[in-house]
């Protein structure tokens, strides 16, 4: 009897841990998106593209999100600790439309975002 009480609490304090960064990507979803939106930070407001996220995982996350500027830069945003069911925006003043995200534990100390030279291919 010890051996499965041990064997369960083994497998249930690891679950966290097993967590693969391939699967925090599901826990993030574009929910809606919208040209046009008001942006005090453009002045384009025609051209500007709004992504609207969700976190739909049980886990606290850190999120990087880029929306592509008509440019092909990328405007980045990073979220820390973002908590289940919180949703957060990203946009481009004159965007293409596309956007991209990586996700991982909130703290996880072994798995870094990549930094904005990295996203925009100035550095490798």
């Amino acid at each position: 009897m010890y051996f499965v009480i041990g064997l369960f609490l083994l497998i249930f304090s690891g679950a966290d841990k097993s967590i693969q960064n391939d699967d925090l990507l599901a826990c993030i979803t574009k929910y809606d998106a919208k040209w046009g939106e008001d942006c005090s930070q453009c002045k384009y407001m025609n051209d500007t593209y709004t992504v609207f996220f969700k976190n739909n995982c049980d886990q606290i996350l850190d999120v990087k999100c880029a929306v592509q500027e008509n440019d092909l830069y990328w405007k980045t945003y990073t979220f820390l600790n973002v908590e289940p069911e919180r949703t957060f925006t990203a946009y481009a003043c004159r965007g293409t439309g596309k956007y991209q995200y990586w996700v991982k534990l909130s703290g996880d100390r072994s798995i870094e975002l990549p930094s904005d030279d990295v996203i925009n291919h100035r550095e490798d």
